[in-house]
């Protein structure tokens, strides 16, 4: 990898390739500029510039691991943040960028005065946003005095606006229990990247929007949540006291208050392949645009393990099970993977798909109902593609669609991350 040269092509503006055959941003093998080599793809992300993202592994023992960005290395294992005083970084967490460009993130710190009582944060590029602790410095909250953040463990800025999703556990002095889930959104204000609220909108133990129960948990884990690229729109997910065989929900919230909630889809409720009902729930991926369309991956209450899982848009099946698509018939869907179906702001849908038949088994990457790249098949720069990366992170899509960000295996054992340009698609 020539970082190089890399730099030069993203300085000029060239961070999409001009062709619509993917092209590799990071390959495993590859020499890093202060030593080592990369020997794994993480999580990877693209902003609203086309400015990438890739957190690799390497086989340098005193940072085995680091974040590459469009214009080099950026942050690694071991750096020294500027706040708190002192402290390390020693694992990172999810990565997300705002409408500037900049990257929030989560990382579990080394160092901090109080161990792992204060060891998580959220930070904006070098600028700490949250600790594990009191919540403090807010100019506006609505948490009331006294709470306490203990754990982060999703953050998605919106790419358009300066709204920020948080979820996470904190403790709230005036209900019961040691802790909470809650979903929050934070606002930026003044200058680039300083987070001046944050606004608890549904929380455990709260009462569910629409629903006569209370909720038991907000799920938190990252694909369970999603906001629009405008902020205006979030989709998310929680689990609900009462009856097991309807204690799961998805909802789409608009706006800022938390009043203007649409329920999505329920556990036991009817979904829209017809004669089936939800399923847990549980294990679900959502993706939500601006306009408020969205995508739901989730399993319908159907025994047969080989058509239990289903891809909807907006409340229509895109994609289940055991069926075929034209563009792949005569082989079937097998499986969605783990990470969500994103949704562009023109309603495109990419999605990763395990698909079998014919004695065969595959992976690809559809654009709607277009095969994009696919394994067995796709070559890139020669070598052929053999493995795609179905995680939670391991795709990304510039909020206007034209750029895709996939973590993919080469012929040989070659891990990378790949780009392609979608623009005229």
């Amino acid at each position: 990898m020539n970082f190089i040269a890399l730099t030069l092509a993203s300085t000029l503006g060239l961070t999409a390739p001009a062709a619509q055959s993917p092209v590799p941003l990071v390959l495993s093998g590859e020499p890093l500029p202060a030593g080592g080599l990369v020997t794994g793809i993480g999580a990877v992300n693209v902003g609203n510039y086309n400015d990438w993202l890739v957190q690799v592994t390497t086989d340098d023992p005193e940072h085995p691991s680091l974040v590459l960005r469009w214009f080099g290395p950026w942050k690694q294992l071991g750096d020294v943040v500027n706040q708190p005083a002192g402290a390390t970084i020693a694992e990172f967490r999810s990565f997300s960028a705002e409408v500037f460009g900049a990257v929030s993130w989560i990382a579990r710190l080394e160092g901090t005065p109080g161990g792992t009582t204060d060891d998580e944060a959220v930070f904006m590029e070098n600028m700490l946003w949250l600790q594990e602790g009191p919540v403090t410095g807010f100019v506006l909250t609505n948490l009331p005095e006294g709470s306490r953040w203990l754990s982060f463990d999703d953050v998605r800025c919106s790419s358009n606006s300066g709204i920020v999703l948080f979820r996470g556990h904190l403790d709230d002095p005036t209900l019961a229990g040691p802790d909470e889930t809650y979903l929050a959104l934070g606002g930026l204000c003044a200058s680039i990247g300083q987070l001046c609220n944050v606004d608890r909108l549904v929380s455990e133990g709260q009462p569910a929007p629409g629903l006569e129960t209370l909720i038991e948990s907000v799920r938190v884990s990252p694909a369970t949540a999603a906001i629009a690229p405008s902020g205006t729109y979030v989709v998310w997910s929680c689990d609900l006291e009462g009856d097991p065989a309807s204690d799961a929900c998805v909802y789409r919230l608009k706006g800022f208050t938390g009043q203007n909630q649409v329920l999505l889809a329920r556990e036991g409720s009817p979904s829209p392949v017809a004669g089936k009902r939800w399923g847990t729930l549980e294990r679900i991926a959502v993706s939500v645009n601006s306009s408020g369309s969205w995508t739901l991956r989730a399993r319908l209450d159907d025994e047969d393990p080989t058509t239990d899982t289903v891809l909807v848009k907006d409340g229509t099946v895109l994609a289940r099970e055991g069926d075929s698509l034209p563009s792949i018939a005569p082989q079937v869907v097998a499986g969605f993977g783990s990470g969500p179906a994103k949704i562009d702001e023109a309603g495109r849908v990419i999605w990763y798909a395990r698909l079998s038949g014919q004695g065969r088994r595959s992976e690809a990457l559809f654009l709607d109902d277009q095969v994009l790249v696919q394994t067995g098949v796709t070559e890139i720069g020669g070598r052929l593609l053999v493995g795609i990366g179905g995680g939670v992170d391991a795709m990304s899509l510039s909020p206007q669609g034209d750029l895709l960000v996939f973590k993919g295996t080469l012929a040989g054992g070659i891990e990378g991350a790949f780009t392609m340009d979608l623009s005229e698609r």
